[in-house]
């Protein structure tokens, strides 16, 4: 969904952003002009990669696994709230692109905020979305003595709280 114009990227020789913390993808904000070489290693890669290893079996890594280990031999630095400006080409914070978390599907709009990633996997069956909704349910209901904590004690007093159990 977009938030605002992407016409201040444009003049970007090409940008991306996070949408995890350790995790570049192209699908959630992406461009960049013709010829770009840190995009032709990542198509180069894409064009020699094997679906079927030689063992047989299936390849299943991931657009942005590869995107962010070719990203990372230019000097790229994971888990980063800073914008950054790589070789032709910069990366730009979860907050740019993806403000909604995959999991909790919190979203947290700022004013770095361009689109918002809807995480509706489309690819999936209807089957995969069902159980991802379900762990998440999951997830979200077991941390609630955890939210109802925080909300009483206050972010400060409930890090203490839990430094304490580490």
């Amino acid at each position: 969904m977009l938030v605002r114009s992407f016409d201040d990227l444009l003049n970007e020789k090409a940008y991306m952003g996070f949408d995890q913390p350790d995790l570049v993808n192209t699908g959630v904000g992406f461009g960049a002009e013709k010829n770009n070489p840190i995009i032709g290693e990542i198509l180069d890669y894409f064009k020699n990669i094997k679906l079927i290893k030689d063992d047989g079996s299936i390849n299943y890594e991931i657009q942005p696994e590869i995107t962010t280990k070719i990203l990372k031999k230019h000097s790229l630095k994971l888990n980063c709230s800073d914008v950054q400006r790589l070789d032709n080409i910069t990366i730009y914070p979860s907050d740019f692109f993806a403000p909604k978390n995959y999991n909790s599907v919190k979203t947290v709009l700022t004013d770095n905020t361009y689109s918002i990633h809807m995480y509706l996997a489309s690819w999936q069956t209807e089957k995969q979305r069902k159980k991802h909704k379900k762990e998440i349910y999951k997830d979200y209901i077991t941390h609630i003595p955890n939210r109802i904590l925080l909300s009483v004690l206050g972010e400060k007093n409930y890090n203490k709280l839990t430094d304490k159990f580490k």
